[in-house]
């Protein structure tokens, strides 16, 4: 038999210690990001690819709805697509049934749009992202490297797109301006593609991202 004085004694932790535990995690954490300068365009930068990731959920939960298919492939098959409407907002509005936050659909950094005050009132002037029309989210290999919004300020050619749908071939004309993200120096802009996760990327390898899809033409509808 073990003497009472030689037992080791098991205790759990308090809830006071787990609060330390937790505090002393969030201070870590804190450290981690830029301190000192005032700089906050990392912290929205990630809050921008979070909004993407939410958006990409809410896409795969409207096609779930309606047998994998997305907003714009419900009301005809592929093979006989509608022509696609010029206003990005129409294209995110049916979301609006599964994201009830409507800042999530505004990039921190875009100092020119406003979160919706109401889901009646949204339009382009209350969203930040592209939708591309050539995604798909049924099953397949490729959903990991095919786009399915994106950051608005685009360019092409070097110049700022314009509100609408631009349709290109030509990969390497397709950069980012400076408007979002503090691009004071490398233009960059984060993108969601269909399997959900989302990138930063930078104008220098835009390019080499487009081209993953392997698709002839992207239509791109911006806000």
């Amino acid at each position: 038999m073990i003497p009472a004085a030689s037992r080791k004694t098991r205790r759990a932790f308090t809830l006071v210690e787990l609060l330390v535990v937790v505090a002393i995690g969030v201070i870590f954490f804190m450290l981690l990001l830029p301190a000192g300068t005032g700089n906050k365009e990392p912290a929205k930068q990630i809050q921008c690819m979070s909004n993407l990731r939410q958006i990409g959920i809410g896409f795969w939960l409207y096609s779930g709805d309606h047998s994998n298919q997305l907003p714009w492939q419900v009301s005809s098959s592929v093979s006989q697509e509608s022509a696609p409407t010029t206003i990005a907002a129409d294209y995110f509005t049916p979301l609006t049934n599964y994201i009830k936050v409507t800042r999530l659909f505004v990039c921190p950094t875009d100092k020119s749009r406003q979160a919706a005050t109401n889901i009646t009132n949204f339009s382009n002037s209350n969203l930040s992202y592209f939708i591309s029309l050539d995604v798909s989210l049924k099953s397949s290999p490729s959903l990991a490297s095919t786009i399915l919004a994106g950051d608005r300020h685009l360019s092409l050619h070097k110049q700022a797109v314009k509100a609408g749908l631009i349709e290109t071939t030509n990969l390497a004309a397709l950069g980012w301006t400076t408007e979002l993200h503090n691009n004071t120096k490398n233009s960059r802009g984060v993108l969601v593609f269909a399997d959900g996760h989302a990138e930063v990327v930078k104008t220098d390898k835009l390019a080499e991202v487009l081209q993953r899809q392997s698709i002839a033409t992207n239509r791109l509808v911006i806000p």
